[in-house]
């Protein structure tokens, strides 16, 4: 499907590629995870350094996946035209500085252009790695790939949890983001100097015919059936986990401080094991003739059957959050079934195309649920449990109904010839 025109470097054996090709991205996507779920740990810090109302906080939280969003389309299509390995570097120097900004922030407006700007630096962490992925390993390792590269995320989801309220008793969160830039500035500098290079037949194209290519994308019923799913269960999962999990924790299930840290250490931990166990599993029953497609669908329904006991039944046993962050997105099984429906050269454009809807539907969770909790009045610094089952209503009721659309597809609609660009 893809034309290889040249090869610059090619790392030999297998150790080689996770040296040369999966750690670097690793270290990327880990910082990228770390900062995204970070506010989870410090919104009392913040909110209370700055007088911050609810959707305030939801709106400065918000702004890393609005930023992040808009950066995928443009991102997408200097991936395919420059390549993931220079792309993904240029723009960790981006998120470095944004968190410079963020951490001497004297204002509401220092804070969220800081992290806009390091929602933007890091919008392609995920994306050059598939994109490179899909490049070195076989369609059956993708999987695998893939979700160990998730996994390390959800490592640096825990690196956001636990450690970092423990290390809020020696520093302040403003070194926090501190040490952040200088780690970002660190593995942009391995990811450009390590990574391998392989130029694709879209390398050669005008970035007219390129931009072009998001119609042919956009009109494949495939993209929008699988997409939307993904971006539903993905905007629930992400605006609970980045954010409001820990008020959530705090204000229905009672938990006092320390309790809300420990829990969401435990629940980023649950992450990084699905991540690593979806990939494996995935691999393992697609090696025995199971499509992604039907995997994706089964995900779709635990999803939906576990967030609404949380939704209909109030204060949720751990255990059920934590099978929850185990699920996580089902990212694998989207990934996967685009690289089977769309050659390499688009895969840059599919793959931030998806997450465009996935990141603009975070936004909506993150700034949506402070805007339902702000219509409740605050009881000795406590939100309204009411105002949670509500915004969490609505996104069940939205999940429902896109795996509703999605159930009757069969299979994915393949990528017509003469459409490529």
């Amino acid at each position: 499907m893809s034309d290889h025109t040249s090869t610059q470097r090619t790392p030999a054996g297998a150790t080689a590629l996770v040296f040369s090709l999966w750690l670097p991205f690793s270290c990327a996507y880990f910082m990228s995870y770390a900062l995204r779920n970070i506010n989870a740990v410090l919104a009392p810090e913040l909110t209370h350094d700055f007088s911050l109302s609810a959707s305030e906080l939801g709106m400065l939280t918000s702004v890393f996946s609005l930023a992040f969003s808009l950066a995928q389309l443009p991102g997408g299509v200097m991936m395919d035209r420059y390549g993931a390995r220079r792309v993904n570097a240029s723009l960790l120097l981006l998120a470095a500085a944004g968190c410079g900004l963020f951490a001497s922030g004297s204002s509401l407006t220092d804070l969220v252009l800081g992290r806009a700007l390091f929602g933007i630096g890091m919008s392609m962490c995920l994306m050059a790695a598939i994109k490179t992925f899909s490049q070195w390993f076989s369609i059956q390792r993708l999987p695998f790939a893939t979700g160990m590269l998730l996994a390390v995320g959800g490592v640096g989801g825990m690196l956001a949890g636990a450690p970092v309220g423990w290390a809020l008793q020696f520093v302040t969160w403003r070194t926090v983001f501190l040490v952040s830039g200088l780690m970002l500035a660190g593995s942009s500098i391995y990811l450009f100097l390590a990574v391998p290079e392989r130029h694709l037949v879209a390398s050669r194209q005008s970035l007219g015919t390129l931009v072009r290519g998001f119609a042919t994308i956009v009109a494949n019923k495939t993209f929008w059936r699988i997409n939307l799913m993904a971006a539903t269960t993905g905007a629930a999962y992400q605006g609970m986990q980045s954010l409001w999990i820990g008020p959530w924790m705090r204000d229905v299930a009672g938990y006092d401080r320390g309790q809300v840290v420990t829990m969401i250490s435990w629940l980023a931990l649950a992450t990084t094991v699905g991540f690593a166990g979806m990939g494996m599993v995935v691999n393992q029953l697609m090696k025995r003739g199971w499509e992604p497609l039907l995997l994706f669908k089964l995900h779709g329904a635990l999803f939906i059957l576990l967030f609404g006991s949380i939704v209909l039944f109030g204060g949720a046993a751990d255990w059920v959050w934590l099978v929850l962050f185990t699920l996580g997105t089902g990212g694998v099984m989207m990934f996967t079934i685009y690289a089977q429906t769309f050659p390499q050269e688009w895969s840059g454009r599919v793959n931030t195309a998806a997450n465009v809807c996935g990141f603009l539907g975070t936004f909506a969770v993150q700034w949506g649920v402070g805007v339902v909790i702000d219509r409740y009045p605050v009881i000795d610094g406590h939100y309204d449990p009411q105002a949670y089952r509500i915004a969490m209503l609505a996104m069940w009721v939205l999940l429902f109904a896109a795996y509703l659309w999605m159930l009757p597809m069969k299979r994915p609609e393949g990528f017509k010839p003469g459409q490529a660009a």
